[in-house]
């Protein structure tokens, strides 16, 4: 089964060519808009995780909701290596039709039901004038 160790949310990543190591840059938990809904163009979701070697892994990431309503974003499968590696997903136009506290749910595959990993928070702050 997977483990994941980490996730974020973040507007842009940077890779060092020559380490290979990941920079998450510009980490996104709110979003400061003066109405909803709003849409975020652009987002990363970078992961650390570790699965069984050269097993599927299906792999589930969902917008939620304040009121619960679960939309989902993209669903993808990864193999791992048996060590821990990281897997990075772009995302692109998230609609966020309300204010108030999001989730976007990293859920794994098991048997017949989804698990979820990780709960990424963003929150809609509704500016006043």
């Amino acid at each position: 089964m997977l483990s994941l160790f980490h996730a974020v949310l973040c507007a842009d990543v940077l890779t060092d060519s020559r380490s290979g190591q990941i920079s998450y840059i510009r980490l996104i938990d709110t979003l400061n808009t003066p109405h909803v809904p709003v849409r975020l163009s652009r987002a990363y979701v970078g992961m650390l995780g570790q699965g069984l070697p050269d097993k599927k892994e299906a792999l589930r990431l969902d917008l939620v909701g304040p009121d619960s309503t679960a939309i989902n974003l993209k669903t993808f499968e990864a193999v791992f290596s048996g060590s821990a590696q990281k897997i990075l997903i772009q995302l692109e136009d998230i609609l966020f039709s309300q204010g108030g506290g999001h989730q976007i749910l990293c859920s794994t595959r098991v048997k017949d039901k989804w698990q979820p990993l990780a709960a990424l928070p963003v929150f809609v702050q509704l500016l006043t004038k």
